[in-house]
C-alpha cells in the first residue's frame, strides 16, 4: 500500500511540475524577445558617399554613415554623448573615416528638411563640422535662426542665403539621401551603415546600427570592420 502511495504521490508531482511548466511557458513565450540594434546588410549593399560630408583619414577603409534628423532629440543625444567618443577611439587614430547623411522626418519634425539644407548648404563650403553641432542646438528652426548660423561657423552670409533660398542641388542633395535611407530600409533615425570603402566613393555596407545605442555596440561593429 506504501509503494502504490508512493508511485501516485510521484506522479501528482510530476504532473504538478509540468502543468506550471505549461503554464510559464504559456506566459513567457508569446513575448517579443529583445531585438538587436545590430543587423547584417544584404550582400552587394553599396551607399555612394561623394557628397557627402566626411571626418577621418582617407586611407581609413573602415566608413560609418549616420542618418540624422536635427530636429531628433535621439539625433542629438547621440550627437552630444556617443559620437566625440567615437571620434576620440576610431576617427582621430586613423581607423574610421565618419559621414553624416541627411533623413529629416517632416511630419513629426517640421523644420528637420530645412536644417538637413542647412547642412548641405554649409557642405558646399566645406563648413559643414563646424556648423554639426550648432544644428542640433537650433530652437525652433526658423528661417532666421538658420541664416544666423552662417557668421557663428565663419561662413560666406550671402552664399549661405542664396542656398538656403533657392531650389538646387542642395535640395536634391537632400533628397538623394533620403533614397539611401528608403533603398536601406532605414526609416528611423538615428539609423547607421557601416562598411568598407571599395573605391571612389562607394562604400559596400556590411552592418546596420538601428537607434540612439551605447558607444559600446560601435565599439564591437566597427572593431570587427578593422
Amino acid at each position: 500500500m506504501n509503494t502504490v502511495a508512493s508511485k501516485l504521490s510521484f506522479i501528482l508531482l510530476v504532473s504538478a511540475v509540468a502543468m506550471q511548466a505549461a503554464v510559464l511557458h504559456k506566459q513567457y513565450a508569446g513575448r517579443p524577445q529583445a531585438r538587436s540594434p545590430i543587423g547584417d546588410a544584404p550582400a552587394g549593399t553599396v551607399v555612394d558617399i561623394t557628397a557627402m560630408p566626411v571626418i577621418g583619414s582617407d586611407v581609413a577603409r573602415a566608413v560609418l554613415i549616420e542618418f540624422t534628423d536635427y530636429q531628433c532629440p535621439f539625433c542629438r543625444r547621440h550627437a552630444m554623448d556617443v559620437l566625440p567618443a567615437i571620434r576620440s577611439k576610431f576617427v582621430d587614430a586613423g581607423k574610421l573615416r565618419y559621414v553624416v547623411a541627411n533623413n529629416p522626418r517632416p511630419a513629426i519634425h517640421p523644420r528637420a528638411r530645412a536644417l538637413a539644407k542647412a547642412a548641405v548648404c554649409a557642405t558646399e563650403q566645406n563648413r559643414f563640422w563646424p556648423l554639426h553641432d550648432m544644428l542640433y542646438q537650433v530652437k525652433e528652426g526658423t528661417d532666421d535662426e538658420i541664416a544666423g548660423l552662417a557668421a557663428a561657423s565663419q561662413m560666406d552670409e550671402p552664399r549661405f542665403k542664396k542656398c538656403l533660398a533657392e531650389d538646387s542641388d542642395s535640395d536634391r542633395r537632400v533628397e538623394s539621401d533620403m533614397a539611401d535611407a528608403s533603398r536601406l530600409q532605414l526609416r528611423g533615425t538615428p539609423s547607421f551603415a557601416i562598411g568598407i570603402d571599395s573605391g571612389r566613393g562607394r562604400i559596400t555596407i556590411k552592418k546596420f546600427v538601428v537607434g540612439a545605442v551605447g558607444v559600446d555596440v560601435f565599439d564591437k561593429v566597427i572593431s570587427g570592420m578593422l
